[in-house]
Order: structure tokens, then C-alpha cells, then sequence
């Protein structure tokens, strides 16, 4: 049975953001050491987006709460 790539996002020590595919973590690590960079933080790409959507809808949450309460200032 092959394994199936995955495509991670990964933000190195000097700064820098990738998109890399890799088979798992371990994978993922050592073929970016193996190429002069040190990931910081690694992320599957379908789970940094879920995370993404999530972080914007509860600031589009927030964001009408406020309004809301502005409104409800207005009429008191």
C-alpha cells in the first residue's frame, strides 16, 4: 500500500511560509532540514484552512454583537 502525500503549512524559524508536501510529520521535518530549514510550526493545509474559517466567522460574530449593541444604545 503507498501512503498518500500530504500538503502541510509550515512556517520555518527565519520567517518563512510554505506550502510542502510531505507524508507525515516525520517526513515533513526531515526533508525541510535536509534543505536548510527549520520548521517552527507545521499544520496539515485542510486543518490550518478549518482553523482559518473558523478564526473569520467568530470575528464576523463579534463584529455583529457590536453592532448590535450600538443599536440597542441608540434606541435606549
Amino acid at each position: 500500500m503507498q501512503a498518500e502525500l500530504t500538503e502541510f503549512r509550515v512556517v520555518t524559524t527565519a520567517g518563512r511560509i510554505f506550502g510542502w508536501n510531505a507524508f507525515d510529520y516525520e517526513d515533513l521535518f526531515r526533508s525541510m532540514q535536509a534543505r536548510g530549514h527549520t520548521p517552527v510550526y507545521a499544520k496539515p493545509l485542510s486543518e490550518y484552512e478549518a482553523e482559518i474559517a473558523d478564526s473569520e466567522e467568530q470575528e464576523r460574530l463579534h463584529h455583529e454583537l457590536q453592532q448590535a449593541i450600538e443599536e440597542e444604545r441608540k434606541t435606549a
